[in-house]
């Protein structure tokens, strides 16, 4: 089994390797990156669009300049230049704050390949769990920031309702996919599912960019979560409601799970 981890980056000049809880702007968490990649994943060709150059001899670097972007940062161009460059089936596709651990690849080995896109554990540095396995436009379980969604040029008002529910980490063996967005800071996917349906250039970064391309892929493809792997935020970030416990199975922690379809 053979990855490909792309990581999308815009350029700070301060390199750490510890985990910020309070991040300043310019600190490069790329070469920590790099360095957990080299160490849990064997035989991994890692790719790394933007930020200042680098010279390692195992890092395909491609430069990349957003400041010359007018809509900002160019996300979906990133992401499709990581498709384009990769060498192997399974693509990462990941923000430069996002690092593996040590249970990444020997729990992709347990788990298999049985999937089309896939998506592990995303644990802060307190082992909570950030935005992963979550709901989008769910009749149970929703997510009230889909509404903002619908000012945006992409957004078919005809195709996707504007339910305003509450948003979940739902439970592990959850079956409803089809109503789950995938999140962009960190996602995984065979390669033929990015040429077939590859990140829309005309949306940037902040822009719903991986939501839009949620709403096209979740009802085509096989989309899976993997509980035997994780990766790890190195810097914290916090989700917007304070008052929301996010904890392994969301808001709905106690309540049992039958639809009527």
């Amino acid at each position: 089994m053979k990855f490909t981890y792309g990581i999308c980056t815009r350029g700070p000049i301060i390199e750490t390797s510890k985990i910020v809880t309070q991040p300043d702007k310019i600190v490069n968490f790329v070469p920590e990156i790099i360095k957990r990649i080299e160490k849990f994943i064997p035989d991994c060709q890692i790719i790394v669009v933007g930020g200042p150059i680098i010279k390692d001899p195992n890092v395909f670097y491609i430069p990349f300049d957003d400041d010359r972007i007018k809509g900002g940062t160019w996300i979906t161009k990133k992401k499709n230049i990581i498709t384009q460059c990769a060498d192997n089936d399974i693509i990462v596709y990941t923000h430069d704050y996002i690092a593996p651990n040590e249970d990444f690849y020997p729990g992709f080995c347990k788990f298999g390949t049985d999937w089309d896109i896939c998506m592990v554990k995303n644990l802060q540095s307190d082992g909570k769990r950030y935005t992963d396995w979550k709901a989008w436009d769910d009749p149970i379980f929703g997510d009230r920031k889909l509404a903002r969604y619908k000012d945006l040029h992409w957004f078919d008002k005809n195709k996707y309702i504007t339910y305003n529910g509450e948003s979940a980490i739902v439970p592990d063996a959850y079956d409803r996919t089809r109503y789950m967005a995938i999140f962009g800071h960190f996602w995984i996917a065979k390669k033929h599912v990015m040429i077939e349906e590859p990140l829309n250039e005309e949306v940037f970064y902040n822009e719903g960019e991986d939501i839009e391309w949620s709403l096209r892929v979740r009802h085509k493809y096989k989309y899976m979560l993997n509980t035997e792997s994780s990766v790890v935020l190195l810097k914290d970030k916090r989700l917007n409601d304070p008052k929301r416990k996010y904890t392994k199975y969301g808001r709905y922690k106690n309540q049992k799970f039958h639809w009527e379809e």
